[in-house]
């Protein structure tokens, strides 16, 4: 006896192993896209890249080059401050938002770089002495001054 074959379950099967590829592509790539910080993430970020910048302006106009140590910005601004306790801490502020932040200075003192790093949360914020600056992201535009408020 002759065995009939049912082309109809073939599609089928076909059909069902194309749904479960699909499925499993769709999957990969919803967990493959980076997670969106919080708007309270992104307001701790800004807060402390504008301190930072505020910090790091301020001294420079003051010692003509820019700082690349946050313990060093913060004594500066208590020593010009009326009120120690006026005096800002990047440090402690990063360390309260568990966040990590890193400062670099060109070998002239001319240009810095902070980047801020925390879960879910990376920027990048440069100026240099022409009061120029670079942000590569979206936390610094629009929310930085060009000059130091004492």
């Amino acid at each position: 006896m002759t065995r009939v074959r049912h082309p109809f379950r073939f599609a089928l099967l076909l059909l069902v192993l194309a749904w479960i590829v699909v499925a499993g592509v769709r999957s990969a790539t919803a967990d493959s896209a980076p997670p969106q910080p919080s708007p309270e993430r992104v307001k701790e970020l800004r807060a402390l890249l504008n301190k930072v910048d505020q910090l790091e302006l301020c001294y420079f106009d003051r010692h003509k080059r820019f700082s690349d140590n946050p313990a060093e910005l913060t004594k500066f601004s208590r020593d010009t401050s009326k009120d120690v306790i006026d005096g800002s801490n990047p440090l402690v502020t990063a360390s309260m938002a568990d966040l990590r932040l890193d400062l670099f200075v060109s070998d002239d003192g001319q240009a810095y770089t902070q980047r801020i790093l925390g879960e879910d949360l990376h920027s990048v914020f440069e100026r240099d002495w022409d009061n120029e600056f670079a942000d590569y992201g979206e936390y610094a535009y629009g929310h930085v001054t060009d000059t130091c408020a004492r």
